[in-house]
């Protein structure tokens, strides 16, 4: 017999295999003799079986066979095949006939006709039929001529870029600095009006023109804070650069007393606006600006420096 476990050949009626020591009791060995098999295809026939499990072999021949006895065969009869035969076949399409060549050409006149006629009705509906001819000669002095020619595209136009700025004349720092100068002048007007429209509307606008003049001044107050930003860029490897060190921080002091005063009247607008469709309260609203005015003049401080300082402050070449 054969361990189910470790598959080594032991002696049978083993109770424990002595290669893997696995029980084995229960494992018996049936003699072959006792046993029944197929004589067509040699299976193992069970012993109540009438026929052979594999090839359907009738068991009773295979006993037969076993004793040498040859039982007759009886053919059944086959049931009549469900294909027709050739014949058959001749005979259903017999009475078929071809289509005519008239019903050929009917159907390619009638073709012709669905598809001449939607040409026309959509060349009709969407006027793509133009007339060809003319009655003067066409004008072919221009032919091919692409016409002026502006500016060039791709590497060509890049080039050309190239080389103009190379030739244009660099500017130096004074010219910048003098620009930014002036540029500051210009963002102390812009706040002027700020402040105008403070005094006008913080309290007695709609809340629409208040939300409105937040927004501008806090758009201003960015654009302001870039600009400084763009003062303390200057290129440090300028041949003029030391002769202007002091010019380039007295810009930035100017922007940055803009800026303060900026931010307190950005601030009006905020207290304004948080007070939604109720009238502001006066002194809230204006109690940031308030808070940096000169007791004399009335007047912003950082605005006062500004003033006092910025014609003393003009870049000198």
């Amino acid at each position: 017999m054969i361990c189910p476990y470790c598959e080594t050949h032991i002696k049978d009626g083993s109770l424990i295999c002595p290669a893997c020591h696995a029980d084995v009791s229960t494992t018996s060995s049936m003699p072959l003799l006792e046993l029944n098999y197929c004589h067509a295809c040699g299976a193992l026939i069970p012993e109540d079986a009438v026929v052979c499990p594999k090839c359907q072999t009738p068991h009773e021949d295979s006993l037969l066979a076993a004793q040498g006895v040859q039982r007759e065969s009886q053919q059944s009869e086959l049931p009549e095949s469900v294909i027709p035969s050739q014949e058959e076949i001749a005979d259903a399409y017999a009475d078929e006939q071809p289509p005519k060549i008239g019903a050929y050409l009917m159907a390619c006149v009638v073709a012709i006709a669905l598809v001449g006629g939607f040409f026309w009705w959509s060349a009709d509906k969407f006027g793509s039929i133009q007339r060809t001819g003319t009655d003067s000669a066409a004008d072919v002095s221009m032919a091919g001529f692409p016409g002026l020619i502006e500016a060039l595209t791709g590497q060509d136009r890049k080039a050309v870029a190239e080389k103009e700025q190379q030739n244009a004349v660099p500017e130096n720092l004074y010219s910048r600095l003098l620009a930014s100068w002036q540029q500051l002048g210009e963002y102390a007007q812009r706040i002027d009006e700020v402040e105008k429209r403070a005094q006008e509307h913080a309290v007695s606008g709609s809340l629409a023109e208040r939300q409105a003049a937040l927004a501008e001044s806090e758009a201003l107050a960015l654009e302001l804070s870039n600009f400084i930003q763009t003062l303390s860029s200057f290129d440090g490897s300028d041949p003029d650069y030391d002769r202007y060190t002091d010019n380039i921080f007295q810009l930035q002091t100017l922007g940055n007393y803009l800026r303060n005063q900026l931010d307190a009247l950005r601030q009006l607008w905020d207290a304004s606006v948080a007070f939604g469709e109720n009238p502001p309260d006066e002194a809230v609203v204006f109690g940031p600006v308030a808070a940096q005015r000169d007791a004399q003049t009335g007047k912003d401080v950082y605005r006062i420096h500004f003033e006092d300082n910025y014609e003393v402050w003009k870049p000198q070449e």
